[in-house]
């Protein structure tokens, strides 16, 4: 028991110093956490809805609004922000397709955003490809990172994170008859387009604001994995959510301090990489649980 206490202290101590010696690490751990929080509450109703592949799918479908912006506002005085604002615009207007044209169940969700994720990415190509008008590099608007997150960010994902708890909130009854049994939730009087346009439309702002902080790759993670970790963890509706944003939050917190502490790689994949083990381990336990049973 000493030797565990002295190496718990040894190891607190050694984070304390790597604030002192690192002073972005508190920043970018803060910006971790607040990127985690909205994430991980949607997580769970992406688990449910099967809308997975809507992250990748409206990240790669941004370069046509990002395109369009500096098409545009390339010559602005605020070009930032009017490309920022036309990306969200755009994204906005593909959720919005996506949603209308899955609605009726005809066509696929995940078809759906093949579709429009490959003509948003061709709009962008195509703008960018115009003779003597190059409108920019792409990566600086669609690819960002939690190492240089600025203040402005993280004032913008906290209030997006209280946007999408109150919303929750608000909805919360209604969102899980909607989750579990949409034919129900017609009967009973719930509007169920709207839930549908509303939990699609707050995931493509979701998506866009946090890509800018933390890249495609955290953002589209912490969107799938950590729901899937709380189904595992429990069946209860609310507590989903508890374990959800306790996966998110703790995989973040120990991702940002161990990519800089102890293994010199980005921070992201390494939060990525710590996500999936939790993943991993829930599903051995739980495949042992199910053989114990039989």
């Amino acid at each position: 028991m000493a030797t565990i206490m002295e190496i718990l202290q040894e190891y607190l101590s050694q984070t304390l110093n790597d604030l002192n010696t690192y002073p972005f690490l508190p920043r970018m751990v803060a910006a971790s956490v607040l990127v985690a929080i909205p994430c991980s509450m949607l997580s769970v109703f992406v688990v449910f809805k099967r809308l997975a592949f809507l992250g990748p799918g409206i990240c790669w479908a941004a370069m046509g609004g990002i395109a369009l912006g500096l098409f545009c506002f390339s010559h602005s005085v605020e070009s930032n922000i009017n490309v920022y604002a036309c990306t969200i615009g755009f994204c906005l207007f593909v959720a919005a397709l996506v949603a209308l044209t899955s609605r009726s169940g005809r066509i696929p969700a995940d078809s759906a955003i093949g579709i429009y994720v490959s003509a948003g990415m061709a709009l962008g190509i195509l703008l960018n490809s115009f003779p003597n008008m190059h409108v920019g590099d792409f990566s600086h608007y669609l690819f960002g990172t939690i190492l240089i997150a600025s203040q402005p960010d993280l004032m913008v994902v906290v209030i997006l994170a209280l946007l999408v708890a109150g919303f929750i909130f608000l909805l919360k009854k209604d969102f899980f008859v909607f989750c579990f049994d949409p034919i129900f939730s017609k009967i009973i009087g719930i509007s169920t387009g709207f839930l549908h346009y509303s939990l699609i439309g707050l995931l493509a702002i979701t998506i866009i604001v946090c890509v800018k902080i933390a890249g495609v790759l955290l953002t589209t993670s912490l969107l799938v994995i950590p729901g899937a970790c709380a189904r595992l963890m429990t069946m209860n509706y609310g507590r989903m959510f508890v374990c959800s944003l306790f996966v998110a939050v703790f995989s973040s917190i120990l991702g940002a301090v161990l990519s800089i502490s102890i293994f010199p790689y980005p921070p992201d994949a390494v939060i990525v990489l710590i996500q999936f083990a939790f993943f991993i381990f829930l599903l051995f336990i739980q495949s042992l649980t199910r053989r114990n049973r039989i």
